[in-house]
């Protein structure tokens, strides 16, 4: 699976025993593959991202519904803490979300994590 921003490797894995998800980021160094993305305080528009798959479903959706799946998922909260997040970059960022969101991680078995 590749990042949707960078094109980096990303690999996910899940443990359905404890189910919990697992992130490995690959840093991929081409100067052609980095992109620059400008954040900004409404980073995730749920709209735009409804209307960008499929133009049909956006002009038949009520915009109530649009906002109610937005607050369903918590878009607001997420575009939040990208944005407070928005200079740091890779396991740092992930660092920085992770203590925001007051999430303690245990690694089990670190021999059997990829490198």
């Amino acid at each position: 699976m590749e990042c949707f921003l960078c094109g980096s490797k990303l690999d996910l894995y899940f443990c359905e025993k404890k189910r919990i998800f697992a992130f490995c980021f690959e840093q991929n160094m081409d100067k052609e593959s980095d992109k620059t993305v400008e954040i900004g305080e409404h980073f995730i528009d749920l709209d735009k991202v409804i209307k960008s798959k499929s133009e049909r479903l956006h002009r038949w959706l009520p915009k109530f519904v649009v906002r109610w799946v937005g607050r369903l998922l918590h878009v607001d909260e997420i575009n939040c803490l990208i944005y407070k997040y928005r200079d740091k970059f890779g396991p740092e960022f992930a660092q920085s979300i992770l203590s925001e969101l007051n999430v303690e991680i245990e690694i089990v078995n670190p021999q059997n994590m990829p490198t």
